[in-house]
């Protein structure tokens, strides 16, 4: 594999990307937390003193801080699995539906390097969108709770995150290979997170309901996101803060007036070692569809 090749389709990959419409989205995700986090600080009295406000906000650690409630849904973590999906709906069904894959594989580029090409645009594009999703709610937070810490620890969990939307994008980008439509993928690439959402929640409830265990409820759900992350792209990032804060539990709320408390720490190797295995089989998955493929 001649690593130049893969490089030039990585930053043709790369100028695409940057000319897509739904870019506009992510801008968006990047600009809203500073305004809400001006509009918060301009209308309340009472100042916020915590100084990893943003770790809340981006869903890395539980609280009840409204605060940080009303600002998660604003980050570029929240909407992960819709970046991952509008980003892998199209990264190789373009190439296929305007036939421009035959001219890049025209020169001397090989199918193989084609594939680990792309996959490495869309790794460097999730780290770059969560990264500065990252510094923006990094940023917001200042304005909410004065001075902010773990900057080195925001910058590795944003990273994570990033790689933990790639599974979710290179699933949706498989379903758009296989019916060579980019909206056929994004489509496919929905029921893949909802379906899997469903699932997680059903086993959280088998617990619930039949064995009447919360915390064993609670543990499920998160070995299942941990091993399947298809379902919240920020499952590995969480675990690291949980790893990097074992005295600092997750406190999640699980009926009126009911909490419970999780030290998910213990599960990151295996979340680290699940996140890293979907990357590589799905990848080679692209290139085993890509490589069975005429143009």
């Amino acid at each position: 594999m001649n690593a130049s090749s893969v490089l030039r389709v990585a930053w043709y990959e790369l100028l695409r990307e940057s000319n897509k419409k739904s870019l506009w989205f992510v801008v968006a995700l990047m600009i809203l937390p500073f305004i809400a986090a001006a509009i918060v600080r301009g209308f309340s009295h009472n100042r916020v003193s915590d100084p990893y406000l943003w770790a809340t906000i981006m869903g890395f650690r539980g609280s009840f801080n409204t605060t940080a409630t009303v600002a998660m849904p604003l980050t570029v973590v929240a909407w992960g699995w819709l970046v991952a999906i509008l980003f892998g709906g199209d990264l190789f069904a373009s190439d296929l539906e305007d036939s421009g894959i035959a001219f890049i594989l025209s020169r001397p580029i090989s199918r193989a390097e084609y594939v680990a090409g792309k996959t490495i645009a869309a790794l460097v594009m999730m780290i770059i969108v969560f990264y500065v999703g990252g510094l923006s709610v990094y940023g917001a937070s200042w304005i909410l709770a004065g001075r902010q810490a773990g900057f080195l620890e925001m910058s590795v969990e944003s990273v994570l995150a990033g790689l933990g939307a790639l599974p979710l994008l290179l699933a949706t980008a498989l379903l758009g290979i296989k019916f060579r439509k980019p909206v056929i993928g994004y489509v496919l690439g929905f029921v893949v997170y909802f379906g899997v959402s469903v699932a997680a929640g059903l086993l959280s409830a088998y617990y619930l309901v039949a064995a009447r265990n919360i915390e064993a409820a609670v543990k499920a759900s998160i070995i299942f996101k941990a091993t399947i992350p298809f379902t919240s792209v920020s499952g590995a990032a969480s675990i690291l803060y949980g790893y990097l804060h074992p005295r600092n539990p997750v406190v999640l709320p699980v009926g009126p007036g009911e909490t419970v408390e999780i030290d998910i720490g213990g599960y990151l190797a295996l979340a680290l070692v699940s996140l890293f295995a979907w990357i590589i089989v799905l990848s080679l998955l692209a290139y085993v569809v890509v490589k069975r493929m005429d143009f």
